[in-house]
């Protein structure tokens, strides 16, 4: 087995759904993704499709991208040609899922924030 995938696979094992680390970002680099999609993932930019694609190219864990996808509430509407498109490109099912079933985060988080709990 290849080490980049091997660490690829430990990164998959170790991936939160609430936060992305640089340890993290540094094993998708290791996967071989191009330096300037590192350098957005650094920044915590959101991803585009064809960052995706690169991801999954490159053999990043679903569960990396999706925790990523999270992390950065990124937010792509697809369409279901969108969607046959990223199939064909090597994103994985749970990759293309994630995206069409998510709920917009940033929404459901504003509810919250919303909340004055100092009255209790």
């Amino acid at each position: 087995m290849k080490p980049t995938l091997l660490i690829c696979l430990l990164a998959a094992l170790l991936a939160g759904c609430s936060s992305f680390s640089s340890t993290q970002t540094a094993r998708c680099h290791d996967c071989g993704i191009s330096d300037s999609l590192y350098a957005r993932m650094q920044a915590r930019q959101k991803l585009t499709e064809s960052d995706i694609v690169e991801l999954s190219q490159h053999q990043v864990h679903s569960s990396e991208i999706m925790a990523y996808l999270a992390y950065s509430d990124t937010q792509i509407p697809l369409s279901d040609e969108d969607a046959r498109q990223l199939a064909r490109q090597s994103v994985h099912g749970d990759v293309i899922t994630y995206l069409r079933e998510n709920p917009n985060s940033s929404s459901f988080l504003s509810v919250f924030k919303s909340w004055d709990l100092s009255d209790r």
